[in-house]
């Protein structure tokens, strides 16, 4: 019923609401009721989408199964195979995959950045596609994670090993591989034929990126690939002079025995050893110093 108040007598009196009004009430109706139980389906479809990818990662195939067939729409599948990946449980990828429950591709990005070459297989092994310079893009997350055979393996299916990054000034897989510590990724593209003498946009190259960020045997790599131990950025600075900053010690004196020139000045008039004394790195300073 409707509850109309007469004002001028000061009292209310109900009357029948009109045939327009019920109708309007029963719709209005309708939608409130529509409205909870969508609110009580997305609920559960977050608690169930919760409790999937808690399964993912704790690589229970079982309970993945029956979220699945329990779940519905509005299970996010992929989620589940990021959270496998990111927790290393392949028994879970591959049900996923090999059960064509989800595009391969959606956990190519997770598993090239953990570093995990056996998943990377799986995904490949079932269709996922990283020609060209999609491939490219994946191979710098494979590149940064220090992991060589993931690299390998994406070289292999058709990576575009010398795909630049435009939104990082121009860095390539092998420059993110210079970055990663791990001389091994650097070997594996250099015996991919990458291009070892390729520059950011200041000029740099994986060489000096190595000096800086590496080890002497990623150095050793691309020297014997061809790159130019004496090569200068846009700064006019040297590899020697990027060890040098951060007292990598030990790329400092293998730059030097391969004979990297000291007496080189950069465009600040600067040598790697005003860098080392400048940056506090004694152990480099003593070397430039030809001390020991």
């Amino acid at each position: 019923m409707s509850r109309t108040e007469i004002l001028g007598r000061g009292h209310t009196i109900w009357v029948m609401p009109t045939q327009a009004e019920q109708s309007r009430n029963r719709v209005l109706l309708k939608a409130l009721a529509a409205l909870a139980v969508v609110g009580g389906l997305l609920y559960m479809g977050v608690s169930a989408q919760q409790g999937l990818n808690h399964a993912a990662e704790r690589g229970r195939v079982s309970e993945v199964q029956e979220f699945l067939k329990a779940g519905g729409i509005f299970l996010n599948r992929s989620l589940a195979l990021e959270s496998a990946i990111s927790a290393g449980k392949g028994q879970v990828v591959r049900y996923l995959v090999e059960g064509k429950l989800v595009n391969p591709e959606d956990g190519l990005m997770a598993a090239a950045e953990s570093g995990r070459a056996n998943i990377l297989r799986v995904l490949l092994e079932n269709g996922a596609d990283v020609r060209g310079d999609k491939g490219g893009q994946i191979l710098w997350r494979a590149a940064q994670s220090g992991n060589k055979e993931s690299v390998y393996l994406l070289l292999r299916y058709g990576a575009n090993r010398d795909f630049a990054n435009s939104a990082d000034e121009q860095l390539t897989p092998l420059m993110y591989a210079a970055y990663s510590g791990e001389p091994g990724v650097v070997k594996a593209f250099v015996d991919a034929h990458a291009r070892v003498h390729a520059q950011t946009t200041k000029g740099k190259n994986a060489l000096m990126l190595a000096s800086e960020w590496n080890k002497p045997l990623a150095c050793k790599y691309l020297l014997q690939a061809g790159v130019d131990i004496n090569a200068r950025d846009s700064h006019g600075q040297t590899a020697l002079m990027a060890a040098a900053k951060v007292d990598n010690d030990d790329v400092v004196h293998y730059l030097l025995s391969c004979g990297a020139s000291r007496k080189i000045r950069d465009k600040a008039g600067k040598s790697a050893l005003d860098y080392a004394i400048e940056r506090g790195s004694r152990r480099s300073a003593n070397r430039l110093r030809n001390l020991n």
